[in-house]
């Protein structure tokens, strides 16, 4: 038992990133707090069963409430949990905003293109987890700048990765011929098209 007690000391000693905390209130995003507890406790080394069991120490007002009556006792997985918070904490019409931001979102005239298609594909992965790459492609492509969606539509790229790369070397195309310097001097950003 000591040893298992020190080892428990050092563990929250070399411990290289605090999980934030979570209250259930309305301007909170439950969606974004599991990721960043997810990837807090993933830095800590942490595996499923531990994230669920230190997970009340994060929790405060309606979160911790809600825990105590839904989830405490109930030796429930680390997935039934996040489903339960999920369940109890998204607001009604969650699914109907990202669905409309997602078809709204349109690349900004000095947005990187990387920043875009990284931006879209985050919204997409709330939205549905299960998007197609073909769908979360077309989704791109309708919200992207005109001339850069243009060259990429008759380049038909093969995958998310095909198009992150023609994407980028027709900004970098677009970027040399407007006289800025090569490869990321100025990152990404196109002066408007």
């Amino acid at each position: 038992m000591p040893n298992e007690a020190a080892a428990a000391g050092n563990a929250l000693i070399t411990s290289v990133a605090k999980p934030p905390t979570f209250s259930g209130k309305s301007f909170e995003n439950v969606i974004d707090w599991i990721e960043s507890y997810t990837y807090s406790t993933t830095a800590n080394l942490w595996d499923d069963a531990r994230r669920a069991a230190c997970l009340p120490a994060f929790l405060n007002g309606t979160a911790r409430a809600f825990y105590s009556l839904e989830i405490a006792g109930q030796n429930l997985t680390w997935a039934e949990i996040k489903q339960k918070l999920l369940t109890q904490f998204l607001p009604t019409g969650y699914s109907s905003y990202l669905r409309n931001e997602l078809r709204s979102k349109r690349q900004q005239p000095f947005q990187a293109v990387s920043s875009y298609i990284c931006e879209i594909r985050a919204l997409a992965k709330k939205y549905n987890n299960n998007m197609t790459e073909e769908e979360v492609i077309a989704t791109i492509l309708d919200g992207m700048l005109p001339p850069i969606a243009q060259q990429l539509i008759m380049l038909n790229p093969a995958n998310l990765n095909d198009l992150q790369r023609k994407a980028n070397l027709i900004e970098e195309s677009y970027k040399l011929s407007q006289g800025a310097p090569p490869s990321g001097a100025i990152d990404g950003v196109i002066a408007s098209i």
